[in-house]
C-alpha cells in the first residue's frame, strides 16, 4: 500500500540506552548485520585500526563526525560484541559519548544518517528474543531490571534474567510431555495409573508454587499503591512521615489540615510501596475540605491496600462509630491494616468493639515516637517474608513470576491440569485437548503466542518485544 512503512526484520537498528538528560556519559547501541559498517562511516579512530574487523570486547577511542559536513560531533569510546557473544544475537556496537542531551542526539542523528533505523529500547531488546538469545521471561526480566526500585528487586529480577524461571518452566514442560506420552501410549506400554496420578499432582504443585510467587514478584515489578485512611486528626500525616522517615506532610492539631493528597515511595525490606496521605474522612461544610474528602474517598477505592488509622487515646463518640462503620463498608474487600495510633497517651478506644467490627489484626503504634512501627511494617510484608528471606539471606534463590502475562498464562494452565486430573481420577481417561492446552500454555510462557508479543505492565504501558521466527 502506498505510504505504508514496512519494518525490516533484519535491518540494523539503534537506540539510546541511557536516560536523556545531563550526565557524564550517554550510551547508544546498534545491533544488526551492518552495525560495524554503519559505525565505521562516522567514526575516526585515534589509531589505525579497522573497526569492521574487531573482535568481541575490543575498545576503540576516537571521534564521531558528520559525514556530509565533515564536522566533529563528539569524542567517543566504542565497544564491540560479535553476534555469538551479544545479547541480541547480532553484531552489537556500544558508543559511549558525552552525556549531554545535544551530544547524544547529534551522535544518534549521525548514526541514522549512515543507515541505521532508530527504535525504542523495547524493540531493540526484542532482537534477543527473536534470535533465540533469550526467551520471553528473560526479556521481561531485563525490562523489569530497568525499573527496579530496590536491591531486592534487582536480585530477584537478575535471577530470572539468568534463566531461573525459564528452567523451572522447562522442567514442567518435560513433565507434561511425559504425561502426554502416557496418554498416547498403547495399553501395554502405558504407565501405571498411580504413576500418572503422581505426575499430575507434581505438575499441579509446580504450577501452584509459581502462582504463589506471583504476589511477591508483582509487588516488586509494580509497587503496591497504599493509602492512609481515617477520621481527621488521628495522626495520619504523622504516620505518613514516620513510614517515610522524613517530614514530608504538614502536621497540625487543627482537624482538616490535609486537603489534597501527597504521594511518596518507600520500601520495607526491599518491597516498594507508593504511599498516599490524604484528607480525613468526615462531613464538613468547608467547600475546599469537602473536595479533599471526596478525592480521598475516590482514592481509597483505587489503591491496592489501605492503612486505616484510629486515635486510641480517646473514646469515640457514637456518631463517629457510625462513620467508622461506613468507612469499613466503603473499603469492602480491600486489603487493609487496622492501626490504633497515639498509644503513648494511653488506650481509651474500645478495642474489642473494633475487633468485632473489622475482624482484622490490629497494630498498636505511636507514630510520633516510632513505637510499634516495626509491627506495622511486618504486617505490610508478612505474606512476602519467605521470599524475602530466600533472597536476602543467600539461600538458594527460587523462581518468581513477576508479570501479569505470566500469571494469566499459568492460571489457564493450572485450570487445564485440574480438569485433566479430575477426569483421570474419576474415569481413568485422558483429556487430550486439555493436555495439549497445558503444553501450549507452558510454551507460551517462554516463547509467546507465536505472533507479535506484547507485555502490558501495571502502568498500562504496552511494549512491543518483536516477533519470534
Amino acid at each position: 500500500m502506498k505510504g505504508k512503512v514496512h519494518r525490516r526484520e533484519n535491518d540494523t537498528v539503534a537506540t539510546v540506552t541511557t536516560p536523556l538528560g545531563e550526565g557524564g556519559i550517554g550510551v547508544i547501541q546498534l545491533s544488526g548485520p551492518r552495525a560495524l559498517e554503519t559505525v565505521s562511516e562516522i567514526f575516526k579512530g585515534k589509531k589505525d585500526r579497522n573497526i569492521c574487523r574487531a573482535s568481541s570486547g575490543e575498545l576503540f577511542y576516537g571521534i564521531v563526525v558528520d559525514r556530509a559536513a565533515s564536522v566533529l560531533i563528539d569524542e567517543v569510546i566504542i565497544c564491540v560484541w560479535r553476534s555469538k557473544e551479544s545479547f541480541t544475537g547480532e553484531d552489537l556496537v556500544e558508543i559511549n559519548c558525552h552525556g549531554g542531551p545535544r551530544a547524544v542526539r547529534n551522535t544518534l542523528h549521525a548514526i541514522t544518517e549512515a543507515g541505521a533505523r532508530e527504535v525504542d529500547w523495547n524493540e531493540f531488546l526484542g532482537r534477543g528474543f527473536k534470535n533465540a538469545r533469550m526467551d520471553l521471561t528473560q526479556v521481561e526480566a531485563q525490562q523489569a531490571l530497568v525499573h527496579a526500585k530496590t536491591r531486592l528487586s534487582v536480585k530477584t529480577f537478575l535471577a530470572q534474567h539468568q534463566g531461573l524461571l525459564s528452567r523451572r518452566i522447562s522442567s514442567l514442560e518435560t513433565d507434561i510431555n511425559t504425561i502426554m506420552g502416557a496418554a498416547n501410549a498403547s495399553l501395554v506400554r502405558r504407565l501405571p495409573q498411580e504413576d500418572v496420578s503422581n505426575k499430575l499432582t507434581l505438575l499441579l504443585n509446580g504450577l501452584d508454587e509459581l502462582l504463589n510467587s506471583s504476589a511477591f514478584g508483582l509487588a516488586l515489578s509494580s509497587p503496591q499503591r497504599m493509602s492512609i485512611a481515617g477520621l481527621p486528626n488521628v495522626g495520619k500525616s504523622t504516620l505518613f512521615n514516620a513510614l517515610l522517615g522524613e517530614e514530608r506532610a504538614i502536621v497540625h492539631t487543627v482537624p482538616g489540615t490535609t486537603r489534597d493528597y501527597i504521594t511518596e515511595y518507600f520500601s520495607v525490606r526491599g518491597i516498594p510501596f507508593e504511599l498516599v496521605d490524604c484528607a480525613g474522612l468526615r462531613e464538613t461544610d468547608d467547600h475546599v475540605e469537602r473536595m479533599g474528602v471526596e478525592r480521598a474517598r475516590d482514592l481509597h477505592k483505587r489503591v491496592d491496600k489501605i492503612i486505616l488509622v484510629l486515635d486510641g487515646s480517646k473514646e469515640v463518640p457514637e456518631e463517629e462509630w457510625s462513620l467508622i462503620q461506613e468507612l469499613s463498608l466503603d473499603l469492602g474487600k480491600k486489603k487493609f491494616i487496622l492501626v490504633i495510633n497515639k498509644t503513648d497517651l494511653g488506650i481509651m478506644l474500645d478495642v474489642d468493639r473494633l475487633k468485632t467490627m473489622f475482624e482484622q489484626p490490629i497494630c498498636l503504634v505511636s507514630a510520633l515516637n516510632g513505637l510499634g512501627l516495626e509491627s506495622l511494617e511486618k504486617g505490610l510484608i508478612g505474606e512476602f517474608l519467605p521470599y524475602i528471606d530466600c533472597y536476602e539471606n543467600k539461600h538458594q534463590p527460587i523462581p518468581v513470576v513477576f508479570t501479569k502475562r505470566q500469571q494469566s498464562v499459568l492460571l489457564h494452565a493450572r485450570e487445564a491440569v485440574r480438569e485433566v486430573s479430575r477426569l483421570y481420577t474419576e474415569k481413568g481417561m485422558f483429556d487430550k485437548k486439555a493436555l495439549g492446552l497445558i503444553g501450549n500454555k507452558l510454551r507460551e510462557l517462554r516463547h509467546g503466542d507465536g505472533n507479535k508479543v506484547t507485555q502490558k505492565t501495571s502502568q498500562e504501558t504496552t511494549c512491543a518485544l518483536g516477533t519470534k521466527g
